[in-house]
Order: structure tokens, then C-alpha cells, then sequence
């Protein structure tokens, strides 16, 4: 409905710039526009069926994604499958060394990001993206759930030495993934069963 409307008010506005161009009045104004509608239609259900013919579902896909059209349900619920955080430079840095107070200062913003959401996770991240803009991830699993600055700045500052620097350093990322969220959500639920029973009386002989 919303794109019909559309393509009627884009059909009338050329059609009025066309006739006040070439001097067009009265009712073949409306002529041209209701021309003009038909055209514009035509060259969507045209360029639609050549991209579907072409390239199947994903050329229909991706015409409607260029339209904003987008067909997959809306789930307003996202569980989170990590929680990171990121700090891009004024200056491109070239010493690793310079780079643990950015990388203790992300430890300690993850951390509290952690804590607000009760979460911690298993697997710490470190990204580093170059001056290149080409990107370079380091990833360390631990046996347990953490979510502790020095634990988060000990493992980040390992992943960084892991290997020298490929170039100057542009962007420094510091993630948590495997949270336990799914343990959360699984763990038994219990409630307690309150019964009242009658008064016992005893029988008398």
C-alpha cells in the first residue's frame, strides 16, 4: 500500500515537471501521470522478475533490501552472545607497550558492563585493528566463568603479546563471549508445595 502511494506521488511530481518543462496543461497533464505511474511499475515487476529469473530467492532478497523491505520476523528479544567494548585512537599507536592503559581501561569498562547484567563468560577476545583498516582477533577459552577486571586485563594483555604488532594500531577491542546466559536460563526452577491438612484426633475408647 505504503510503496503503491509512493509510486503515484513520484509518478504525478515527474509528470508535473515534465509538462510545465514542455508546456503540457489540462487533462493530458493527468494523462502523463497516469502514464508515468504505469512506467515506474513497469520497470520494478521488470527489474524484480530479471533479478529472480538471475540469481533466484536472493535476487528477490536483495531488491527488497534495497527498498527496505524486509520480510523476517521482528524479535524484540535478543539474548546476548557477547558483550565487548571498543576505543579508536586520535593517533595511531606503534608500541605494544602503549597499549596496556587503553587495554586496562576496556578491561574495567567490560567489567562493569558485566556486572550490570549479571553475566561472565568463558572466552576473552582481544581485536586489533591496524592502521590499514585491516582487523586481527585473539581469542583465549577459560575453564571457568569470569568477569573480574584483573582477570579480563591478565588474559587481554597475554592475547596482545601473543605476537608482534603487523603495523600501527588504529582500533583496540576487548570482548567476553560464551556467557553464561544459557546456564542461566536452564538452571531448575524449584517451588515449595504448602499443604494444610486437617487436625488428627485421636479416637477415644
Amino acid at each position: 500500500m505504503v510503496n503503491n502511494i509512493l509510486i503515484l506521488l513520484l509518478s504525478f511530481t515527474a509528470s508535473f515537471a515534465f509538462s510545465v518543462t514542455f508546456g503540457i496543461h489540462g487533462k493530458d497533464k493527468l494523462l502523463y501521470a497516469g502514464l508515468g505511474g504505469f512506467l515506474v511499475r513497469l520497470v520494478n515487476i521488470t527489474l524484480s522478475s530479471f533479478l529472480q529469473n538471475h540469481f533466484g530467492n536472493s535476487g528477490l532478497y536483495y531488491y527488497e533490501i534495497a527498498r527496505g523491505i524486509h520480510r523476517s520476523p521482528v524479535n524484540p528479544v535478543r539474548i546476548a552472545k557477547s558483550i565487548g567494548v571498543e576505543r579508536t585512537f586520535e593517533h595511531d599507536e606503534q608500541h605494544q607497550t602503549h597499549l596496556l592503559t587503553p587495554l586496562e581501561a576496556l578491561s574495567k569498562e567490560l567489567e562493569q558492563r558485566l556486572k550490570k547484567r549479571n553475566l561472565s563468560g568463558r572466552t576473552i577476545t582481544l581485536k586489533i585493528k591496524y592502521s590499514d583498516f585491516t582487523t586481527q582477533t585473539r581469542s583465549k577459552t577459560l575453564a571457568k566463568f569470569v568477569s573480574d577486571q584483573s582477570t579480563l586485563f591478565r588474559i587481554g594483555e597475554e592475547l596482545l603479546f601473543q605476537e608482534n604488532l603487523k603495523n600501527s594500531v588504529r582500533l583496540l577491542g576487548l570482548s567476553v563471549s560464551n556467557l553464561n546466559v544459557w546456564e542461566k536460563q536452564n538452571q531448575p526452577k524449584y517451588i515449595q508445595l504448602q499443604f494444610e491438612f486437617p487436625p488428627h484426633e485421636r479416637k477415644t475408647e
